[in-house]
């Protein structure tokens, strides 16, 4: 499936074209009372390490640039001061080459240019748990080990972006992440 192109006109990203597990920004569903589930797909080809993230560029790898201006825009996001109760990662498709560490973490999107910066790369998961050994077999799960768990979110909204420790990339493998977190009652989503 080709990838969907986004652009930034005038401030608003737009994007044209499919979208796919190969270019998933996220969805956001009801939990339990008013905690709520942001789910992500990644798809781990098209990981890159957090410099290129930052610097807006793809892994060396990626069939798709999910770091690029603007992709990120409609994100879902994690409001400011939000409770993250727990996030548990699921291991679709075994992780294939590289040895690179996966971070799942926290990142705040420039509303003018698209461009992330990271909050907290490895709020969720971090070294322990992304070794590429600890992305292997699929069908595996792993709860969060991020300093983020348990904790109150930063005082910024954030949305949730892979990235990786290292230049070391995935050739394959897809990861599920669902993090549960209670919004402030004050924020749109509590």
């Amino acid at each position: 499936m080709s990838k969907q192109t986004v652009e930034i006109l005038g401030g608003i990203a737009v994007g044209y074209g499919p979208r796919s597990a190969d270019n998933d920004t996220g969805s956001l569903a009801s939990g339990d009372g008013d905690t709520k589930i942001l789910t992500l797909r990644v798809n781990l080809k098209n990981v890159g390490e957090a410099g290129e993230v930052a610097a807006g560029t793809k892994a060396s790898n990626a069939t798709t640039n999910i770091y690029q201006a603007g992709y990120w825009a409609h994100a879902p996001v994690i409001p400011a001061n939000s409770t993250i109760l727990s996030t548990t990662a699921y291991v679709d498709v075994a992780a294939v080459g590289g040895s690179a560490i996966l971070f799942l973490g926290t990142w705040t999107i420039n509303t003018d240019t698209g461009v992330l910066t990271a909050d907290e790369a490895s709020a969720f998961h971090d070294a322990s748990s992304g070794a590429v050994t600890a992305l292997t077999p699929a069908g595996k799960s792993m709860p969060g080990d991020g300093a983020a768990i348990g904790t109150v979110s930063h005082s910024a909204d954030t949305i949730v972006v892979p990235s990786l420790g290292d230049t070391n990339d995935f050739s394959a493998g897809e990861v599920t992440l669902v993090v549960r977190f209670k919004p402030p009652h004050d924020s749109a989503l509590g």
